[in-house]
């Protein structure tokens, strides 16, 4: 059975708004937590069932372009390390 995987983006609707002017403005200007990208191997009806339900968490949903998905997945990931270095700066900075 042939897969064809497709790329989606959840995320609020302003999130998805940003998106749709460019790539850049999503990045730069919407917070780490209001969006996400997925890549899903679709194979019939289940899941699409999967697509939905995670649809329902968030606000809107399109999808996007492998290349697209490529780009968007290493960005959230460097700013979630970001953010991991920066608090464990913190603590070290400031034990308890």
């Amino acid at each position: 059975m042939q897969f064809t995987p497709q790329y989606i983006i959840y995320g609020t609707h302003e999130s998805i708004k940003k998106y749709r002017i460019s790539l850049e403005n999503l990045m730069i200007e919407t917070p780490l937590l209001e969006y996400i990208v997925v890549r899903y191997n679709f194979s019939g009806q289940s899941t699409w069932r999967h697509v939905l339900k995670d649809a329902i968490e968030y606000e809107d949903y399109t999808f996007i372009s492998q290349e697209e998905y490529s780009i968007i997945h290493q960005h959230l990931c460097q700013k979630t390390r970001d953010l991991f270095l920066k608090r464990r700066i913190v603590k070290m900075k400031n034990p308890l």
